[in-house]
């Protein structure tokens, strides 16, 4: 068992927020990238996004996987 604080911080899941392939400056927050993106209508056009949950990097959930190094 890892000695880490299963936070999301410490998830090899958690990641940069990606904004058209741009990292987003947000702080604590990121995403969590163990399932697929949820696609969200954006705007009046039409159009899509696909967007990993945000979180904080003090969240945690019962799918923290240790980060490898």
């Amino acid at each position: 068992m890892s000695d880490l604080m299963q936070i999301c911080d410490n998830c090899g899941y958690f990641g940069p927020q990606i904004d058209h392939g741009q990292e987003i400056e947000c702080g604590d927050d990121g995403a969590c990238r163990k399932n697929p993106p949820t696609i969200l209508p954006m705007g009046e056009d039409g159009g899509f996004a696909a967007i990993f949950p945000p979180v904080n990097r003090e969240d945690w959930c019962g799918g923290w996987k240790a980060v490898e190094r």
